[in-house]
């Protein structure tokens, strides 16, 4: 299962959550009540969700031509495992001399900075929100591959 969700405003700002739909169940626990005399003593048995770790995965692509459904194998792979994956998509870079230049009111491509307030953002949104969907705040991991393994390290080393 897979759903799409808006992290910030900007034009790139959503995420893709793998595997909120699927249970992992921790074993069941077992509840006695008693009426006090042991003749209407009643057990039942309830399964409580637990909640699973989260993976948060950037992707690459040299910082322009990545796109987040480039990470829906390792969601596919990874959720039936009990694992949250999510995976942000964020705005591509472009240099002053790139041709594709940067206009006054064009927010779609941006600086190095903005890129990484994105990951940021979203990364933000993971931590106060991932419960909602299955996942434990406690237990998460930032990984990314090429430029976005960049990325993550660049934020490690802001933070």
């Amino acid at each position: 299962d897979r759903i799409c969700v808006r992290y910030g405003e900007c034009a790139r700002n959503y995420l893709d959550v793998y595997g909120s739909g699927s249970a992992v169940e921790s074993s069941a626990a077992k509840e006695t009540t008693s009426s006090g005399c042991g003749n209407n003593d009643t057990t039942t048995a309830t399964t409580k969700k637990k909640k699973k770790p989260v993976l948060i995965f950037i992707c690459g692509g040299t910082w322009q031509i990545h796109k987040r459904y480039y990470a829906m194998g390792l969601g596919r792979a990874l959720s039936p495992l009990g694992i949250l994956v999510i995976v942000p998509d964020y705005r591509p870079y472009t240099s002053s001399s790139s041709s594709k230049k940067k206009e006054k009111n064009d927010s779609y491509y941006v600086s190095m900075r903005e890129m990484i307030d994105d990951v940021d953002s979203s990364v933000d949104w993971v931590l106060n929100n991932v419960e909602e969907y299955g996942g434990d705040k406690e237990k998460v991991m930032l990984v990314g591959q090429s430029a976005g393994g960049h990325l993550v390290g660049l934020l490690a080393a802001l933070k």
